[in-house]
């Protein structure tokens, strides 16, 4: 069994001043009161260090262990809250903060034990530096920035249709906590995952955005706060591991995925020994528009001269250009699982790409350098993953040397042109689209039956006067 969790993102649509103001005011608070507590935990950190004695189920001794969070949670509210129990506290929460909801305020409990279990341990490991190291700052104390999560009880969605939906929060305004109905917008397919019954509905968390205002000619006015609620989703998936399913099953439906500058995924869908489909994905069309925005980001700069330190330049379009990177790496991950889907794939083969760097001292062009900075490699395998999990289908990352180099009909060594999109066998002859040959390659390498030359051995490359000519491949 695996948990696949995933967050919809649903805008607060037009709340009025009022409620605005409510959200607003909420965040506030809850802030000031996570500053108290924060305060009040890095003064007593004996909290987090203190142990305690417990004796083992299985091997009946007694040893010693740090405090959990939830008792960490007891020993701080014995001290901030006046009970009849406990009538001596160092602090009152109560009178400080009035008719504060229990679950805002353990939850800032949680959140201030964490930042504090942070800082303490970054300061200890500053303490540890020697040499060089050692005269970089020490880390700052934990800042009380929140983003304030509705837990049970604090919050309700209702969804009627989709015309008619609305959530109820629990809000601060003029002095008090008030439940209020704000208008919200969900998609279709968004509502369906709400509503199907499949996924369990988790807490939300309130995230405020600042936006741009502009008027007919693009040009700056002013800005507006737009609120957002962040609602995970937690959902059971039953699957296997990837090495019983080669047990169980020989003849396992892969497909696999050559990632490239060129064709950000070339795929191949392999069913019963043979490649049964291939899709060619280019991004030529995002590259063009990526960089008519840097152009437009280097003449604002040129024009502006040196940049104001601790001031960021263009923030509108950087903004821009990360959003449309993000849309096409969902899009093309969501044209992956649909053929997935469509021809009943067992597991997702892709590359092992996470250490690939560019080589210390080697020359690159400007359009090479500006390409591979903007390859979208990592975003679209971490959207692969989870997307890939939801439908019960698995992601296994494989070793690609030599994948682009090796024929995958004979197993002989080929090279690929100076365009770098075709690959042609010394010994065969076999000639295809060097992305489709590692892709095809892929699938052996999961299998165990792809070959593995040593480095730096000379092959023969036969010419065609019948003379041969020695080529190293490394």
């Amino acid at each position: 069994m695996a948990k696949v969790t995933k967050t919809i993102k649903v805008k607060i649509h037009n709340p009025n001043k009022g409620k605005q103001g409510a959200l607003l005011s909420t965040v506030l608070i809850l802030n000031k009161a996570l500053a108290t507590f924060i305060d009040f935990t890095l003064a007593h950190p004996f909290f987090l260090t203190e142990t305690k004695e417990v004796v083992d189920k299985k091997t009946c001794e007694v040893r010693k262990r740090k405090l959990k969070n939830p008792e960490i949670l007891t020993e701080i509210e014995k001290r901030t809250l006046k009970t009849k129990a406990h009538q001596e506290t160092e602090i009152d929460i109560k009178t400080i903060y009035p008719c504060l909801p229990t679950s805002f305020r353990r939850s800032i409990i949680n959140t201030s034990t964490g930042m504090c279990k942070s800082y303490f341990s970054n300061l200890e490991n500053w303490k540890n530096l020697n040499g060089k190291n050692k005269s970089k700052n020490p880390p700052a104390p934990p800042t009380p920035r929140n983003l304030p999560t509705f837990y049970k009880g604090t919050y309700s969605i209702e969804l009627l249709d989709i015309q008619n939906q609305f959530v109820r929060l629990n809000v601060y305004s003029e002095g008090e906590w008030v439940f209020k109905n704000y208008p919200i917008k969900i998609g279709r397919k968004q509502l369906k995952t709400l509503t199907s019954g499949e996924w369990t509905i988790l807490s939300p968390t309130l995230v405020p955005r600042r936006r741009f205002i502009t008027n007919h000619n693009h040009k700056k006015r002013g800005n507006k706060t737009e609120w957002y609620l962040h609602i995970p989703v937690e959902k059971k998936v039953s699957v296997k591991k990837i090495e019983e399913q080669k047990k169980e099953n020989p003849q396992l439906c892969t497909l696999s995925i050559d990632m490239g500058l060129k064709h950000i995924a070339v795929i191949t869908v392999r069913k019963g020994g043979k490649i049964v489909f291939v899709k060619f994905i280019r991004c030529e069309q995002i590259e063009a528009h990526r960089l008519r925005h840097l152009q437009k980001i280097f003449k604002k700069q040129h024009k502006s001269g040196k940049a104001v330190k601790g001031q960021r330049s263009n923030k509108q379009l950087w903004e821009h250009i990360g959003s449309m990177n993000d849309a096409h790496a969902h899009l093309v991950s969501l044209r992956i699982i649909e053929i997935a889907l469509e021809y009943g794939v067992d597991v997702i083969i892709i590359e092992y790409l996470r250490k690939f760097r560019n080589r210390r001292g080697e020359k690159r062009s400007k359009k090479f350098n500006r390409k591979f900075t903007y390859w979208l490699k990592g975003k679209l395998e971490f959207n692969l993953r989870y997307k890939a999990l939801e439908h019960g289908i698995l992601v296994k990352s494989v070793n690609p040397t030599f994948t682009s180099q090796i024929c995958n009909k004979c197993g002989g060594f080929g090279e690929r042109f100076s365009s770098g999109s075709l690959f042609r066998c010394f010994y065969c002859g076999y000639c295809a689209n060097a992305d489709f040959n590692a892709s095809v390659n892929l699938h052996k390498v999961f299998w165990d039956i792809f070959p593995k030359p040593k480095r730096k051995k000379k092959f023969k490359k036969p010419t065609r006067k019948g003379k041969v000519a020695h080529s190293s491949v490394c």
